[in-house]
């Protein structure tokens, strides 16, 4: 039963852990998408420049490279991250299969409590019986005691009468 208790907690952390790396995830790529806004409208900004800054021309060249390394590797952590997701889709997939086995498990010791708690009351009926029935004894002893204490009363009457000491 410990064991199981064990089982069901890794299996809850792994759950926990898997929804903390989904968080992760979800963050990176929130940041990444505001990087790319941002970077967007960096790209607008230059491209206004461009038209009436003909000098600037090689600068912004050297800025747009950049921009591209950056949406390359953006696109290569998202690649990453989906991979992440496959993997970590298939460690769901397993944990739920375990947990479904643990269930229909929990659902066999279920039955068998109730066949336990089924038998534990037929022999509690049967205590229920034994304990009348020695209430029906101990009420049969108790008119035997009265019977012998008559007796007792009537010999010693007789002995008092015959003058005998019963001593």
């Amino acid at each position: 039963m410990a064991d199981t208790e064990r089982r069901i907690n890794q299996l809850y952390n792994d759950v926990n852990a898997i929804y903390d790396q989904l968080t992760i995830i979800q963050r990176t790529q929130q940041t990444h998408g505001r990087q790319l806004a941002s970077q967007g409208r960096q790209l607008e900004a230059q491209g206004l420049q461009l038209e009436t800054q003909g000098r600037q021309l090689d600068e912004q060249g050297r800025q747009l490279a950049t921009l591209t390394d950056t949406v390359t590797r953006v696109w290569a952590t998202q690649q990453e991250h989906g991979e992440r997701l496959k993997h970590l889709d298939s460690a769901v997939a397993v944990l739920v299969e375990q947990v479904a086995g643990h269930d229909e498990r929990f659902g066999q010791i279920d039955q068998r409590f109730e066949q336990v708690d089924q038998r534990f009351g037929q022999i509690d009926q049967r205590f229920g019986q034994i304990d009348q029935r020695f209430g029906q004894i101990d009420q049969r002893f108790g008119q035997i005691d009265q019977r012998f204490d008559e007796q007792d009363r009537k010999l010693d009457l007789i002995l008092e009468a015959l003058k005998i000491d019963a001593g």
